[in-house]
């Protein structure tokens, strides 16, 4: 199915992009939307779209069956479960109508001041630079230029994927999510997924 993905920050330039780009008259070609934010979730409002055609991703937290039920009541239906949760706490959560995210770089933070501004200067183009840490690691950063923010990533990628074929905590789907990966990273981690494993992949973090 074809979801539309949200912008992760809402203002009111971004709304604007998204109308003058004819986001209205796409509505109907998508299965579903993704939404990261109350502002998401307002915006899509405004257009009528059904509540049970938006996803809530991690970002709009569904941690306990309490809030998962206060989402239900408003009509919400499908959400992700978020990475902050141990698999001792997702056991005890109703995972039927969630998906797990099971490979991707967490987004650590997005910021409107721009690292490529400031060390190269404004010149539109997004690229990766790198924040380097007092024990030598390098955290990517991401300029899209498109909104205007700067996505800090983690410097490895959150994996599960050898873990999946258990499907004990009862969850509707999965979540794989590329943003830094070239060619040969991408089919290696869809290579890991078709078969639950991890040996393709050289360096992850399993998050909580």
């Amino acid at each position: 199915k074809l979801i539309f993905d949200l912008p992760e920050v809402l203002r009111l330039c971004t709304i604007d992009d998204l109308l003058n780009h004819g986001f209205k008259e796409i509505i109907n070609a998508f299965d579903g939307f993704r939404a990261h934010s109350v502002d998401g979730l307002g915006l899509l409002d405004s257009f009528g779209i059904s509540h049970e055609r938006i996803l809530l991703s991690s970002r709009v937290y569904t941690w306990s069956n309490l809030t998962i039920q206060h989402y239900r009541e408003l009509g919400y239906v499908m959400n992700e479960i978020p990475v902050e949760l141990t698999e001792k706490e997702l056991m005890h959560r109703n995972n039927q109508q969630s998906i797990l995210p099971v490979y991707g770089r967490t987004t650590l933070m997005i910021k409107a001041d721009c690292t490529h501004q400031n060390v190269k200067g404004c010149d539109k183009k997004s690229e990766i630079l790198y924040l380097n840490d007092r024990k030598d690691v390098d955290f990517p950063v991401w300029n899209r230029c498109s909104i205007c923010m700067n996505y800090i990533y983690n410097s490895r990628p959150y994996s599960i994927l050898d873990l999946i074929g258990e499907n004990h905590l009862g969850v509707k789907g999965h979540l794989i999510t590329f943003t830094l990966e070239d060619e040969r990273e991408v089919k290696q981690v869809l290579y890991s997924y078709c078969n639950h494993t991890m040996d393709a992949i050289d360096e992850f973090t399993r998050g909580h």
